[in-house]
């Protein structure tokens, strides 16, 4: 470690709280860049919040780049791993809709399903979560289903665990 650190310039968030606002950093390997994002959501009333997304590149200037408006919404930080930022997408309420994806290399967001083997998990509740994480460098995604705790606070034999990575097509090649 350097120690070495900077200070990010403000952002403008037009009165909201910075509660709403959800971040990641993350090191784009073709432009040699680190790259700080941020999506913060206004009070949208009577309809989903849009999420605002600002993108900041160290040693770029010195200035937040507004990158638009998206539909997603994020209430964790972003994962870094593929050269990407992910957040899960909690649109719903009552499921988990996708894993968003924002290419640090071209500032776009994409959209990838949740594994099959996610597709039944309900709720955003902490009996049964779904979990981003960065494994080696690759996206991991894994989900805790919890049964009944026994008396003596063990897991039972109905508790699971199911994790899934994604690796990138090159990734795969050279295995």
């Amino acid at each position: 470690m350097t120690g070495e650190y900077i200070y990010l310039p403000e952002m403008d968030f037009g009165g909201i709280s910075r509660d709403n606002m959800y971040s990641g950093f993350g090191y784009c390997i073709s432009t040699n860049e680190y790259k700080v994002v941020q999506v913060y959501y206004g009070n949208n009333v009577g309809s989903l919040p849009l999420g605002k997304v600002q993108v900041y590149t160290l040693g770029g200037g010195n200035m937040w780049r507004h990158k638009g408006e998206i539909p997603y919404i994020f209430k964790e930080g972003a994962v870094y791993a593929n050269n990407s930022l992910y957040w899960i997408d909690h649109s719903t309420e009552l499921q988990f809709n996708n894993i968003i994806a924002f290419d640090l290399a071209d500032e776009t967001f994409s959209i990838l399903p949740l594994p099959p083997c996610f597709d039944s998990v309900p709720g955003y509740y902490p009996e049964k979560r779904v979990y981003l994480v960065s494994l080696r460098g690759s996206l991991g995604v894994y989900h805790v289903n919890i049964g009944e705790l026994s008396s003596e606070h063990a897991l039972s034999t109905n508790d699971c665990l199911d994790i899934w990575i994604l690796k990138k097509e090159k990734e795969l090649q050279e295995e």
